[in-house]
């Protein structure tokens, strides 16, 4: 999938690119299409070492994909059958937002059942790099 509008980009994929590097990840902030959310940054806060704050604050100044309301989160968990997939509530409400978002906002994630999740429920995902 050929990144030509934003993309969220998920904590596993941001650990990826702090330890290793990562094309996606690179390419997405170079042409401006990589988008943030809250949880996203926090997950990354709980990190350690400098880098952990200055990504936190990248993230939280990239272009945000707004978060679902819990109750709302509640709901869609139940009717999208979210639950006993392998991916927590945090997650969950990543994906989620992405999904409400208008149209979907695509996903870059390195987590396996969260690829798999989003891809169930119609969120469009960015593969990985071979």
């Amino acid at each position: 999938m050929p990144i030509d509008h934003g993309i969220l980009i998920d904590s596993s994929a941001w650990i990826r690119h702090i330890r290793f590097g990562d094309p996606v990840v690179d390419r997405a902030i170079a042409e401006g299409v990589a988008l943030g959310h809250v949880d996203v940054a926090g997950e990354i806060a709980m990190g350690t070492g400098d880098h952990a704050a200055r990504f936190r604050d990248m993230i939280l100044q990239l272009t945000p994909v707004e978060p679902v309301e819990r109750n709302e989160l509640f709901a869609l968990v139940a009717s999208m059958q979210m639950n006993g997939r392998g991916v927590g509530w945090i997650d969950a409400g990543i994906i989620a937002a992405c999904l409400l978002s208008r149209p979907p906002t695509p996903i870059y994630t390195r987590d396996r059942r969260m690829r798999e999740l989003a891809e169930a429920i119609g969120v469009p995902v960015i593969p990985t790099p071979s």
